[in-house]
Order: structure tokens, then C-alpha cells, then sequence
């Protein structure tokens, strides 16, 4: 059983869904309206301000995507009634992002600044070291909701290279100590 595609998925007030016999799902709010066309062997029941996702056997198939269903619905409605939103907060001496126009600009270390130009219908706002995006649905994006915006992948991608910078230093940094003859003092040399 999948723990995901059997939680029941919560309507909120303002939201409504509609699912048609082949499961085509219209979902409308008020930030925006998007649409999908999801597998017809799965069963997708509308009752008052829940939906469920039922599949009608335990295929490998039908297991794999009935978890997915349910996530793609729970997205729409949470899309379409409250959007999507990523903050990042950046840590380090030297690290500085700044907004210029429709640009991002980032000094994160490496020799060059890094230049991010934000998509259309993405709003980016800075706080000291906080930075947040948010992000509104359209009908267009529907079909792409497996995707990210490029601007949230290429941040989420320097900010891993960064990670895995400092981890590197990190340990170079431990082994240089450890290779030194550090050891604890509950060890005994034998």
C-alpha cells in the first residue's frame, strides 16, 4: 500500500476540482487554473472538499503511479491556492546576492560573479541574507509541473557545488589534523 497515494487530499475554501470520467483534472483557484490529464486506470473521486486517489490493483505499475497522482493533485492545489515558494538562505564571509533589475546577482566564491536572469511571473525578494521566490502557476506551466523554474535549479545547483566545496575543505582540513599525530585521550598507544 502506498502511505502517500492513500492520504487524502484537503480542498481549501476557494478552490474547486473537478475530474472528468477519462480523469482529466481542472483545478481553479484564485491565483490560477491548471489542468492535467492523469492515467485513466487509477480511480480519482471528488467528494465535497476531499479528493481521494484509489488504483485498482497492486501492478507494479499501478503502485508506481499512484503515489505520483496524488502528489501531482496535492500540487495543483496547493499551486493554485496558495503558489509555490523557495527561499535559500546563503552563509559565509564574503557571500552577497543583490537584486538588479530582473537579475540576480551572486558573489558566492567563485572567481567570477554569478548573473541569474529571472524568469517571467517570478517574483525574487532579499532579506539581509535571506532570499525567497515564489512563483505563480499558469495555465502554460501546467503540463511542466514535474519541472522547476531555471532560476530555483540554477541557485539550488551553486548552492550544492558550495556544499560540496566546504565539506571538501572540511575534510582535507580533518585529515591534515588526524595525519598530524592528533589522537583522543582515552586511546592508548599499543
Amino acid at each position: 500500500m502506498s502511505r502517500i497515494g492513500n492520504k487524502v487530499i484537503q480542498v481549501p475554501a476557494g478552490v474547486t476540482v473537478t475530474v472528468s470520467p477519462e480523469n482529466y483534472a481542472v483545478v481553479k483557484g484564485p491565483k490560477a487554473q491548471l489542468e492535467f490529464q492523469f492515467n485513466q486506470s487509477l480511480g480519482i473521486k471528488v467528494e465535497g472538499s476531499t479528493v481521494t486517489v484509489t488504483r485498482p490493483n497492486d501492478e507494479i505499475f499501478s503502485r508506481k503511479i499512484h503515489g505520483t497522482t496524488r502528489a501531482l493533485l496535492a500540487n495543483m492545489v496547493n499551486g493554485v491556492s496558495v503558489g509555490f515558494k523557495k527561499q535559500l538562505e546563503i552563509r559565509g564571509v564574503g557571500y552577497r546576492a543583490a537584486l538588479q533589475g530582473n537579475v540576480v546577482n551572486l558573489s558566492l566564491g567563485f572567481s567570477h560573479p554569478i548573473d541569474l536572469e529571472i524568469p517571467a511571473g517570478i517574483t525574487v525578494t532579499f532579506q539581509k541574507t535571506l532570499m525567497s521566490s515564489s512563483k505563480v502557476p499558469t495555465n502554460k506551466q501546467s503540463a511542466n509541473l514535474l519541472q522547476k523554474s531555471e532560476v530555483l535549479e540554477n541557485l539550488n545547483h551553486i548552492l550544492e557545488k558550495v556544499f560540496a566545496m566546504l565539506m571538501s575543505m572540511f575534510h582535507v582540513k580533518l585529515g591534515r589534523l588526524l595525519s598530524k599525530g592528533g589522537h583522543h585521550d582515552d586511546q592508548k598507544n599499543i
